[in-house]
């Protein structure tokens, strides 16, 4: 179909990339970003989980799986329906100039 969604040979820093499908910077950001999750974050949460109370850490979570829930409905069903602005021109208004989407 000949379409492009991303184009890395644009970036900043992108050595090694191949025709701007992957450069050797994202992959090894996410590689290396996997691995802190695996090895850092996760063993944090069980640890937190351990030491807080059920329903403290129970509340916690909740309210962050309801906050990427409400941005993800946001994002797929009140923009369209409602109109409203996407995220990424709130986020742009914000300051956070570095997420694009079309």
């Amino acid at each position: 179909m000949k379409i492009k969604c991303w184009d890395y040979s644009k970036e900043i820093l992108s050595f090694g990339n191949i025709n701007g499908y992957v450069c050797i910077r994202s992959v090894l950001i996410f590689g290396i970003s996997s691995l802190l999750l695996i090895y850092l974050i996760v063993p944090f949460c069980f640890y937190l989980a351990k030491k807080m109370k059920k329903k403290n850490f129970l509340i916690i979570s909740y309210t962050l799986c309801a906050i990427i829930l409400f941005d993800e409905i946001y994002n797929l069903l009140f923009t369209r329906i409602f109109s409203l602005p996407k995220a990424s021109l709130i986020y742009k208004k914000l300051g956070f100039n570095y997420l694009y989407f079309k």
